[in-house]
């Protein structure tokens, strides 16, 4: 609501008072109301004057802004009054339109950190999903269902250490959203795929199955995703941290290990406070923007045809390197042998070039014999 209009709903007197309290407002006896609410009004969207007041507040009432600002509710009610003395806040919990979009810069300043980027060996969801087609598409893992059904699950004796972040609670779940999209099917109680159909899967856009995931994972973990909706909101870089003091929800940091879980969000303690920001999975999931990270020059190729991609980076390329090569190692960095000697000559000529041309985008450099091989095979391809 505008301020004028929440002014106008002042009697003579409350007016006065809200002037008399903002001060330097001229107060005369026959001084009319019209003139008071113009002056207020000046003061209150004067960003200078608005940042002043909101500075000689105490860090309580500076929270309650905030979550009055971003979310039109607060954790604690009993800090309105100093707010409402300095017209940021009328009526029971309403700040003008006006102060929140003045506000808003300045608030976020105020909640939001960054720190020294931290290296994390974490796989969301749809890594994880990445992974497993994969696996599931080369045959090289047998999953059974028990009587008590439980999976048991065999990867061949070579993968065992570079798949062993493939989350295995996070498995049936997958294998559920498999079968919902048809993919795979049970017979006498052993996991088979629907071949063709698994291959077009593969070849579909990577962020409408990203998409697809995450609103069929939604179901059970609301929480999770409420949380990511309302990072969202005040959440605006990918490096700040934001404080977690800010959230409404108080529960928040008794369910951390929860939420964290699919690594969509991060937390972190620091000097005692607890922060929490949304991962580049997680921004483009609930923003449809593509994270800035993930343009970035993050990989590195080896001269041995080994491409070094951290966890984070963008999905899209990982799926095309889950495609073209071989995973390696699996640690700080997904490892992917690229060496084109590996594949058969059926591969699709357009997506291999699209294959390349991401690598030569997203590598700090490709080294000459790399880029020779890779256009080479290339180029037989029909």
């Amino acid at each position: 609501m505008k301020l004028m209009e929440l002014l106008d709903e002042m009697d003579i007197e409350e007016v006065k008072k809200l002037a008399l309290e903002l001060g330097g407002i001229s107060i005369f006896k026959d001084t009319v109301k019209v003139y008071l609410e113009k002056k207020i009004f000046e003061k209150l969207t004067n960003l200078h004057f608005l940042v002043v007041t909101i500075e000689k507040m105490d860090e309580s009432c500076i929270i309650t802004l905030t979550q009055l600002v971003f979310f039109d509710d607060c954790k604690n009610k009993n800090h309105l009054e100093p707010l409402r003395k300095k017209g940021l806040v009328f009526r029971d919990m309403q700040v003008p339109d006006e102060i929140k979009e003045l506000a808003r810069e300045y608030l976020q300043s105020k909640i939001r950190k960054t720190f020294s980027k931290q290296l994390e060996v974490k796989q969301t969801p749809f890594l994880n999903l990445i992974l497993l087609v994969g696996l599931i598409k080369r045959n090289e893992i047998a999953i059974k269902r028990l009587k008590n059904n439980k999976l048991n699950i065999k990867l061949k004796v070579e993968n065992k250490n570079v798949y062993y972040h493939l989350e295995k609670e996070l498995i049936p779940l997958l294998i559920s959203f498999l079968e919902f999209q048809g993919l795979v099917y049970w017979e006498e109680n052993s996991l088979l795929a629907d071949r063709a159909a698994l291959i077009k899967w593969i070849n579909n856009d990577n962020f409408t199955k990203l998409e697809l995931l995450y609103n069929w994972l939604k179901p059970g973990h609301e929480k999770l995703f409420k949380l990511i909706s309302i990072l969202s909101q005040i959440q605006d870089d990918l490096e700040s941290w934001i404080d977690l003091k800010v959230f409404v929800e108080s529960d928040i940091p008794h369910t951390v290990e929860a939420i964290e879980k699919f690594n969509l969000i991060r937390f972190l303690k620091m000097n005692k406070r607890g922060y929490v920001k949304l991962t580049p999975e997680g921004w483009f999931y609930i923003k449809g923007i593509y994270p800035s990270h993930w343009y970035s020059k993050s990989i590195l190729i080896s001269a041995d045809f080994e491409v070094y991609i951290p966890h984070d980076f963008d999905p899209n390329l990982i799926s095309l390197l889950d495609k073209y090569g071989q995973l390696k190692d699996n640690d700080y960095f997904l490892v992917y042998d690229i060496d084109p000697i590996n594949l058969n000559r059926n591969q699709d000529r357009k997506n291999y070039k699209s294959f390349i041309n991401e690598l030569e985008d997203k590598s700090s450099a490709m080294p000459q014999v790399v880029s020779y091989e890779l256009n080479n095979f290339y180029n037989s391809l029909s």
